[in-house]
C-alpha cells in the first residue's frame, strides 16, 4: 500500500499511485512519510525570539535628513542613537534659551552631508 501524501511536495494523491500527480516524484510504501502534510514553514520569517532583518537605503536617510533634520538618525538609530538624543536635548535647550533657531540650521547641516557622505556600503551593512 502506498502512501497517500507525497514525501517531495506534500500533494495529497489517490490510493495505490506510483508517483506524485504533482510533482512526479515515486511514491512507495517503503518511506517513513507522515499521514498529513506538514505546513511549509516561510523562509522570510524570522524564527521565534530572532528579530527580523530590515535592509536600509541611503535615498530614505538623506531625504530623511533634508526634511527633518536629525531626525534622519531614527532610521539608524542603533548607531546613531547618541547623536538623536544629544542634539535634540542640545535644540529643546537651545530653543528654550532663544537661540535655537540658528543652531538648528547646523544641526540639520550636519545630518544632510552625514547621511549624503555615507557610502550605499554603509546602509547595506547596517547594523553592523
Amino acid at each position: 500500500m502506498s502512501n497517500k501524501y507525497c514525501a517531495t511536495c506534500g500533494n495529497e494523491n489517490a490510493a495505490g499511485s506510483a508517483v506524485c500527480a504533482t510533482c512526479g516524484s515515486p511514491v512507495n510504501a517503503t518511506q517513513n512519510i507522515p499521514s498529513a502534510p506538514m505546513a511549509p514553514t516561510p523562509q522570510y520569517a524570522p524564527q521565534y525570539g530572532q528579530a527580523a532583518v530590515v535592509m536600509k537605503t541611503k535615498t530614505p536617510a538623506v531625504l530623511l535628513a533634508v526634511f527633518l533634520g536629525t531626525w534622519t538618525w531614527l532610521y539608524t538609530y542603533q548607531r546613531d542613537a547618541t547623536k538623536f538624543w544629544i542634539t535634540l536635548g542640545a535644540q529643546f535647550l537651545l530653543f528654550l534659551l532663544g537661540i535655537g533657531l540658528i543652531i538648528n540650521w547646523g544641526f540639520w547641516l550636519w545630518a544632510v552631508i552625514e547621511a549624503a557622505n555615507r557610502s550605499d556600503d554603509w546602509y547595506n551593512k547596517y547594523p553592523n
